[in-house]
């Protein structure tokens, strides 16, 4: 056999995660409605490549760590629920207040009195 099962599945399993942090940035195109083509689809290549930044982290410490099997898939699976949660943070700030998390954001959560 070609591939391995454990292949197809880790590739099956950051393919979900990606799609699914696509489809919570894809709150981020709510305004774009009046755009060109052309723009459309930068936007769309835009979203598609944070989806992917969000979720590269998870997959740099699974392909590092896949020696030990166990630990690679709990690093992934926690990194990628890290990443699910940033994003689903970043995505409800933006609808609120029209802006991502930033220096100033993080500046207001981390001093006391902020």
């Amino acid at each position: 056999m070609f591939f391995s099962s454990q292949k197809i599945n880790s590739t099956l399993y950051f393919l979900c995660t990606w799609l699914f942090s696509l489809y919570l940035c894809s709150g981020f195109l709510n305004d774009s409605a009046d755009h060109n083509w052309t723009e459309q689809i930068h936007r769309v290549m835009l979203i598609s490549t944070y989806a992917l930044i969000y979720q590269l982290p998870a997959i740099v410490c699974y392909a590092l760590l896949q020696r030990w099997l166990k630990t690679a898939l709990f690093c992934a699976v926690v990194l990628s629920a890290s990443g699910h949660v940033f994003v689903f943070l970043d995505s409800r700030l933006y609808d609120l207040y029209a802006f991502h998390i930033n220096a100033f954001v993080w500046n207001l959560l981390t001093t006391p009195g902020g």
